[in-house]
C-alpha cells in the first residue's frame, strides 16, 4: 500500500463537509517507521478539559496508547525559619521556605561561630499548613574559666581560698582587686581584663601587710653580739630558736613597720628585730663557710627517720634550698613526712624534708612509725 493511501485510510479523505474531531487538533505529529517495518505516528494532542497532555501512538492495525502526565501542584505552603540567641536578639535575616503541602522541608540549619544551637519550636518536618514559623535559639559557647588568686608579696602565702570568674566565648570582662583586711594590693599578674577565651586563663593580685610600711630586699650580713630571740614573722610569736653570740647570719630582706621598727628576715619564718644585740658587717665569710660552699651543704649526714611538722595550726611551713638559703616551697602544718639528711649549722639542726627542702629541727615532731 502506498503511503498516500495508508494516510487516507487512517484519517479519511472527505473535504467538502469537515466534522468535528474526536481530539483537538494534534500538536505534533511525526511518522515513524517501526523494526517490523509497519509505519505508525505518534501524536501528541491536548484535550481542553483537563489541561492534560495525551501522547497517542497511532499504527496501522489502529492501536492507541494513552500515556497521562503527571499534573503539576502549586506551590501552597511557607514557612518563616527565625534565628535568634537566648535574649531573643536575631542573628541574621529570618529564612523563607517555600513549597507544596505534605511535602518533606528541604534546608540546612546556618552555622553561627561561638554559638550553639539550644533549642528549636514549631519546627516539622514537612509542610502542613499554609503557613508556620520555626524559632531556633542560640547561645554562646561556655568559655574557659578565669581563676583568681591573691597572695601575700612577701612569702607567698595564700589570702584568701581561689575563686573562678565564668564567661561566654569572646565575652568581655574587666577585673577588681578583693578588698583583704589589714593588707594593701601591691600589683597584680595576669590579664585583669580582656575577653573570655576556650583556655582557662590565671590572674593573681599581690598585697602586702598593711603595717608594713617599708620594704629593703637587699641581702645583709649580720653579726650577733649576744644571744638573740627569733620570732615567726614581725611582730609575731616567739619561736624555739636563739642565735648564738659571735654567729653570723645573713639577712633575705628587711621591713619597717609603722612603728619605726626594722625586723630582719633570716629566711621563712625566723625573723629578729633590729637592736643592739647584733651589727651588720659586709664579710665574704659565713659562720666559718664562704659563701661559695653553701649551696652544697657541707657535712650532711643522710638518715631515714619519720616526722611531722609541726608548725602552726592551719599554715604552711617554709622550705629551703640549703640551711639559711632561700626559699622554695611550703608544706602544710602536721603533714607526715620522711627527714632524708641532717647537718649542723652554727648550733642548729637543720633537716632535709621529704627530698624537698630544708627546715630546722624546732618545727619537727620525731615519730616511730
Amino acid at each position: 500500500m502506498a503511503l498516500f493511501d495508508f494516510i487516507k485510510k487512517v484519517f479519511g479523505t472527505n473535504n467538502t463537509a469537515k466534522k468535528e474531531p474526536v481530539h483537538p487538533p494534534i500538536s505534533h505529529k511525526e511518522l515513524v517507521h517501526t523494526k517490523s517495518g509497519t509505519p505508525r505516528f505518534q501524536k501528541e494532542i491536548i484535550h481542553k478539559d483537563t489541561q492534560t497532555a495525551v501522547q497517542t501512538t497511532v499504527t496501522s492495525k489502529t492501536e492507541v496508547k494513552i500515556t497521562k502526565k503527571t499534573p503539576i501542584k502549586k506551590i501552597n505552603a511557607t514557612v518563616l525559619v527565625i534565628y535568634q540567641d537566648e535574649h531573643k536578639k536575631a542573628l541574621c535575616s529570618p529564612q523563607l521556605i517555600s513549597g507544596r503541602q505534605g511535602d518533606l522541608i528541604q534546608f540546612k540549619f546556618y552555622d553561627f561561630k561561638n554559638y550553639d544551637l539550644v533549642n528549636m519550636s514549631g519546627f516539622t518536618r514537612s509542610f502542613v499548613a499554609p503557613y508556620g514559623v520555626i524559632v531556633l535559639t542560640y547561645a554562646k559557647k561556655i568559655a574557659g574559666n578565669i581563676w583568681l588568686f591573691c597572695k601575700d608579696v612577701d612569702n607567698f602565702k595564700a589570702l584568701r581560698d581561689p575563686e573562678f570568674i565564668t564567661g561566654t566565648l569572646d565575652e568581655s570582662y574587666q577585673l577588681t582587686s578583693p578588698t583583704i583586711p589589714d593588707y594593701v594590693l601591691v600589683r597584680a599578674k595576669g590579664p585583669v581584663s580582656g575577653t573570655f577565651k576556650l583556655q582557662q586563663q590565671f590572674v593573681t593580685y599581690f598585697y602586702r601587710n598593711a603595717d608594713w610600711v617599708e620594704v629593703d630586699d637587699v641581702i645583709k650580713y649580720i653579726k650577733i653580739l649576744d644571744f638573740t630571740t627569733c620570732y615567726d614573722n614581725p611582730n609575731g610569736n616567739q619561736v624555739a630558736v636563739t642565735l648564738a653570740k659571735t654567729t653570723v647570719w645573713q639577712t633575705f630582706g628587711s621591713v619597717k613597720l609603722a612603728n619605726d621598727q626594722w625586723w630582719h628576715c633570716l629566711g621563712g619564718n625566723l625573723w629578729v628585730l633590729e637592736n643592739p644585740k647584733f651589727t651588720e658587717i659586709s664579710t665574704p665569710h659565713f659562720n666559718n663557710h664562704t659563701l661559695t660552699d653553701l649551696p652544697n651543704t657541707p657535712g650532711q649526714i643522710k638518715i631515714n627517720q619519720k616526722a611531722k611538722i609541726d608548725y602552726v595550726p592551719q599554715k604552711d611551713l617554709a622550705l629551703y634550698d640549703k640551711p639559711f638559703g632561700a626559699r622554695i616551697t611550703t608544706i602544710p602544718h602536721d603533714t607526715k613526712v620522711t627527714l632524708t639528711a641532717y647537718i649542723e649549722n652554727d648550733g642548729l639542726n637543720w633537716f632535709k624534708v621529704n627530698e624537698q627542702g630544708w627546715t630546722l629541727q624546732n618545727y619537727l615532731k620525731f615519730t616511730h612509725h
